[in-house]
């Protein structure tokens, strides 16, 4: 993708701009309740990203005892049943404010193939031991979007400077 100022909507239910600084991004997911940004540095394009940008309007989260309905949590309580699980090693929980939305941050990593994030009537957003994850959670009207880093461990950081400018420049359109 080239540079320059794009809107989600459609095909994300969310419709919102965001503005790429840098070439090297892709279109990945493409879907009304999820999509993807994705880097492929240094790998062929179509295999494992090296670095992915997320956005998600899930139905549900996933808690130790299942699918939790976003419906009424707070990003904290989402965080929480995240953070609760057994499968999920959580770590550098800390409040973020994003396009005027005070919400919550945090990392987690699985030793698990496709361990269950969050859920949509679609399927569900599964983290798995190759990439790690800095997940944003901010309410929004009736429920929670979901702000997703991903990269390998070592690289988390600088995946979240990297993609820090385009999450900064998220302007929610009403």
């Amino acid at each position: 993708m080239l540079p320059g100022t794009y809107f989600s909507s459609p095909p994300f239910v969310i419709p919102l701009t965001l503005e790429l600084t840098e070439r090297g991004w892709h279109a990945g997911h493409l879907n009304p309740v999820f999509v993807d940004l994705q880097r492929y540095d240094g790998v062929a394009v179509g295999g494992l990203p090296t670095r992915m940008l997320a956005l998600g309007w899930p139905d549900n989260v996933r808690g130790a005892d299942g699918p939790v309905p976003v419906a009424g949590l707070t990003p904290g309580d989402a965080l929480d049943l995240l953070a609760s699980r057994g499968s999920i090693r959580a770590r550098e929980r800390r409040g973020i404010e994003l396009s005027g939305l005070a919400g919550e941050r945090i990392d987690l990593h699985s030793d698990l193939g496709n361990n269950p994030i969050f859920g949509t009537a679609d399927g569900d957003f599964g983290l798995g031991p190759e990439l790690d994850l800095r997940l944003i959670a901010v309410p929004y009207r009736d429920g929670l979007l979901m702000l997703s880093v991903l990269a390998p461990a070592a690289d988390l950081d600088a995946a979240w400077q990297q993609a820090l400018p385009i999450l900064q420049s998220i302007e929610l359109v009403e």
